[in-house]
């Protein structure tokens, strides 16, 4: 029997072997463990999640991050959505009411002592143009002993610019303006270019004794009302122009069209502009958001023949000139209106003024600016000392001055007036859509504004926890609307941002937040794990599983190393794996340091330390970076338990070798093969066993197949040692013998039966 080593004594009897099963192998820690296989470069499960929108309008957040990197995406918003070109709710025209504070009342002494001291009077201010009047509000002063006039001040009135006129009603009796010297008491011109904006009440008898309107009675439309309803004659050369672009005519309307008809029309006929009625008044939107000087929308009817433009700023102008008449007073202050007029009426003016130099004695009145003047066929010239007033003394008509042949000045030397009459206020040529509809007779709606959105993340990624650098994000913008709509390079790309209706920060008919707003976007980390079993110094088991993680940067992932059960990782449990731009292993890099990994098993055995192989720089053999699905696996570690023997191989060489059950196999004995000089000399001992001679020699001991050349075959049975031609033949001779007795029975047989027969 061999001992527990394996070996037989050399003075063991013969008989059969018996090989120790049962025998312990000792456990062995694990000090290596070999990585391998693939991590894809490509690989990406960032699934990206929306955790607070703030004031953002963002609604869903979708897709995966490109870079596959997980972490947190802090955005900070800042600006304002670019917006849209449109005339919302008032249109150009449309009066504003008046409200406390619009208009005001102060004591004033002038002399001529027609208010009484000590009263208190009631004003109401009313707004007035083409489309109506405005609404005003009731506001009181009391007169102060020793004055004699009140100064009515609406200068804070907000929409003064879009007014023609004001109207000034006074009573002394609150809300009733109908009786004795109560009523409305003044009609002021504000249409020029430096428009007045107080008025002196010196208590004069009222105009007439009517209460002043309290309902606003600017144009309310509705979507039935006929355009003849509104005083339109024409409606044929209605003209819109987007961005700048040639005009389109709306042929198809008639003076029967409706308002609807008016907003079909321009809806139909006009590409990226849409009309609609909100708050009783016509808008017109420009679809594409943006700057004004780019995206607009430009309105007017298309001038009839001989159709006269209004004066503007500057289209007239006065010059003192001594011309020796003598008519006009030096330093006095002439005003002057200038009026276009043709067969199909007459323009409208603005009041402009002069003061007469020292030594002059006349004015120039210069109209050459005037661009519509090749379609006049007359010029009238109304003067007046009193701004706004025309009717009294040397003051009205001063000229009807023929251009037909292209005068353009006149000489006012201050000659009786033709007429003491107001200029007309109203253009008298064919009331038109843009008028009548939107109180001007040609406008350009560009108050559209550019996107000033920025949008800048933080990104910190689960993996380290450490903030990136803030970093600018590229905007998406709608290429229909012109509003900015979401991110797109939002890790790396990938990650779609839906925002709801009207696009990032709001909606961009009004404005966007006025203070930062913060998106947080949360987005998964793109991992690969595998998990190898390790072995302690007293063969305990451990799990440990390496879980990579996909960087933010190309070829990266980190790794980290956990335990299933109460070990504790000492040092070496995270790192980074770094790839060549062919694939190939670049690095393989510990934290903190390391170069193994420690781990504490905390049941009595001493420390795991183990190295970690992930294959050669440069080369292919461990851990590589394609391009395709991860395959990353550990492959195998070098410890292992206790095991026990539980199975023996021999091979051709006579070598024993035994199995244990932790997987380890070793070599327990060896088989030698004895030779002699002369084995025809050995002794026959029986059974099957022969000894040695002198005449045989001593036995020579071998190694099968090396030493000597015989060689064991493992498991087969031992080839005879007779002669086996021999055998054959005497079986073939015995088979023989048996077949002949055989016949000699049958021959036998066969005379008996035909003897029996014979008988019978």
């Amino acid at each position: 029997m061999a001992d527990v080593d394996g070996t037989i004594p050399a003075n063991a009897p013969v008989g059969n072997i018996t090989l120790p099963f049962g025998q312990q192998d000792p456990a062995r820690a694990s000090t290596e463990m070999t990585l391998g296989l693939n991590l894809d470069s490509n690989a990406t499960d960032s699934l990206a999640s929306l955790v607070q929108a703030g004031s953002t309008n963002v609604t869903t957040v979708s897709g995966y991050a490109q870079n596959g990197s997980g972490g947190t995406h802090t955005i900070t918003i800042t600006g304002e959505n670019a917006s849209f070109s449109q005339l919302s709710g008032n249109h150009a025209n449309v009066l504003d009411d008046f409200s406390l504070g619009d208009a005001t009342a102060t004591s004033n002494l002038d002399g001529a002592g027609n208010l009484n001291p000590g009263t208190t009077y009631y004003y109401t201010v009313i707004a007035v143009n083409e489309l109506g009047q405005s609404t005003g509000v009731e506001f009181s002063h009391t007169l102060v002993a020793g004055n004699d006039s009140i100064v009515i001040d609406w200068s804070a009135y907000t929409d003064l610019a879009d007014a023609d006129k004001i109207n000034i009603y006074r009573t002394t009796v609150a809300g009733d303006y109908t009786q004795g010297n109560n009523g409305w008491i003044a009609e002021v011109d504000v249409s020029g270019s430096t428009p007045p904006s107080t008025y002196t009440d010196l208590g004069d008898t009222p105009i007439s004794s009517i209460n002043p309107p309290i309902v606003n009675s600017t144009l309310n439309l509705t979507g039935q009302v006929k355009l003849s309803d509104l005083g339109i004659t024409n409606a044929t050369n209605f003209q819109i122009s987007v961005d700048n672009d040639d005009w389109v005519t709306l042929t198809q309307l008639t003076v029967d069209s409706t308002v609807n008809d008016l907003i079909a029309a321009i809806n139909s006929s006009v590409q990226g502009v849409t009309a609609s009625i909100v708050d009783g008044q016509l808008e017109l939107k420009r679809d594409y958001a943006g700057s004004p000087s780019v995206y607009n929308v430009r309105v007017r009817d298309l001038p009839y023949p001989d159709q006269l433009d209004d004066f503007g700023v500057g289209d007239a102008t006065a010059t003192s000139n001594l011309d020796g008449a003598g008519n006009l007073t030096p330093g006095t202050t002439y005003y002057y209106t200038v009026i276009a007029v043709n067969n199909n009426g007459k323009s409208t003016g603005f009041e402009f003024n002069q003061t007469v130099a020292a030594g002059d004695d006349s004015m120039v009145i210069d109209w050459s600016a005037y661009a519509d003047l090749a379609d006049a066929t007359s010029i009238s010239i109304y003067r007046t000392t009193v701004p706004g007033d025309y009717t009294s003394g040397s003051n009205g008509l001063i000229a009807n001055v023929d251009v037909t042949g292209g005068t353009t000045t006149y000489t006012d030397l201050g000659a009786a007036p033709l007429n003491n009459e107001n200029p007309p206020t109203v253009n008298t040529t064919i009331p038109n859509i843009c008028l009548k509809v939107f109180g001007t007779s040609t406008f350009t709606v560009n108050n559209g504004t550019a996107s000033t959105i920025q949008a800048v993340d933080v990104f910190t990624p689960t993996v380290t926890g450490i903030d990136f650098d803030p970093v600018a994000l590229t905007l998406i913008t709608d290429p229909n609307t012109g509003i900015v709509t979401g991110i797109s390079d939002l890790g790396g790309g990938g990650v779609t941002i839906s925002t709801g209706q009207g696009g990032l920060v709001g909606d961009p008919d009004g404005t966007g937040p006025l203070t930062s707003s913060t998106l947080i976007i949360e987005t998964r980390d793109t991992q690969h794990a595998t998990s190898i079993t390790a072995y302690d110094s007293q063969g305990g088991r451990h799990t440990i599983t390496i879980t990579f993680t996909k960087s933010w940067e190309n070829n990266m992932w980190y790794w980290e190393a956990s335990v299933s059960g109460n070990e504790e990782i000492r040092t070496g449990g995270s790192g980074s794996v770094n790839f060549n731009a062919d694939g190939s292993l670049a690095s393989f890099n510990f934290e903190g340091g390391a170069t193994s990994l420690r781990i504490e098993p905390n049941n009595g055995a001493e420390e795991m330390d183990i190295t970690i192989l992930a294959g050669t720089p440069g080369g292919y053999d461990g851990l590589t970076g394609f391009a395709a699905s991860s395959t990353a696996t550990a492959r195998s570690q070098d410890g292992y338990g206790l095991g026990v023997l539980a199975n023996i191989s021999i091979d051709s060489s006579g070598t024993i070798t035994g199995i244990f059950t932790n997987g380890v196999s070793r070599v327990l004995a060896q088989i030698y093969i004895a030779d002699f000089n002369n084995p025809a000399g050995l002794i026959k001992a029986g059974k099957n066993l022969y000894q040695s001679s002198a005449n045989s020699g001593n036995a020579i001991l071998g190694v099968p197949g090396s030493t000597t050349s015989s060689t064991i075959t493992s498991g087969a049975l031992e080839i005879s040692n007779v002669d086996l031609a021999q055998e054959f033949t005497n079986m073939i001779v015995s088979q023989r013998g048996f077949q002949a007795n055989a016949r000699v029975i049958t021959t036998s047989d066969a005379m008996l039966q035909e003897l029996v027969n014979l008988k019978g």
